[in-house]
């Protein structure tokens, strides 16, 4: 079985995640946050891609 199959990180970075030692993506303490409110500020608001990398640097 693959760590695809065992829900693994694949070794590709995810923004907002760390992969831990057991090889699992879990939520960075430092940047979860502010990359949930980026995502949710493009989907809900259709904020432009400048608008929140405005936010993501001020952050």
């Amino acid at each position: 079985m693959g760590v695809i199959e065992r829900g693994q990180a694949d070794g590709k970075h995810k923004y907002g995640y760390i992969i831990n030692q057991e090889k699992y993506h879990q939520p960075d303490p430092e940047y979860f946050e502010i990359w949930k409110e980026a995502f949710r500020r493009k989907v809900y608001e259709n904020q432009t891609d400048e608008t929140i990398g405005k936010f993501i640097i001020s952050s």
